[in-house]
């Protein structure tokens, strides 16, 4: 079935990228009837998860975010070419953020790309 490639970017990793990402899907969402907050709050933690754990904080990555319509969801890939998916040895996080994301999407995949972690997340569309 074919798709239509509404986003395509790529962003360095650093901070400022996250708020970036949530703006852009948050538009798209908005334009293809997909739960805006839902769309923007997985994001938001796929993109940080990409920023603080795939690249440790160093703002020499680069994290990918592309969007498409795929028969009536709305899919959105968060892809960093990182460590992949260790677990960071210096964060004292809550360790919330990938079942939000599985909440939030439905479903969600994880893919490793070598290096780095795919994050595609679905939602349905109106």
């Amino acid at each position: 079935m074919a798709s239509e490639l509404l986003l395509s970017m790529e962003l360095p990793a650093q901070a400022s990228s996250i708020a970036e990402a949530r703006r852009a899907v948050d538009r798209i969402a908005a334009q293809c009837g997909a739960d805006r907050t839902d769309v923007a709050l997985a994001v938001t933690e796929a993109v940080t998860n990409a920023y603080c754990h795939g690249y440790r904080g160093e703002a020499d990555g680069e994290i990918r975010v592309n969007a498409e319509l795929r028969a009536g969801q709305l899919v959105v890939a968060v892809v960093d070419r990182g460590v992949g998916m260790s677990p960071h040895p210096d964060w004292n996080g809550f360790g919330m953020g990938l079942p939000l994301i599985g909440r939030l999407s439905s479903p969600v995949h994880f893919e490793d790309v070598d290096p780095g972690v795919c994050i595609r997340m679905y939602f349905d569309t109106h």
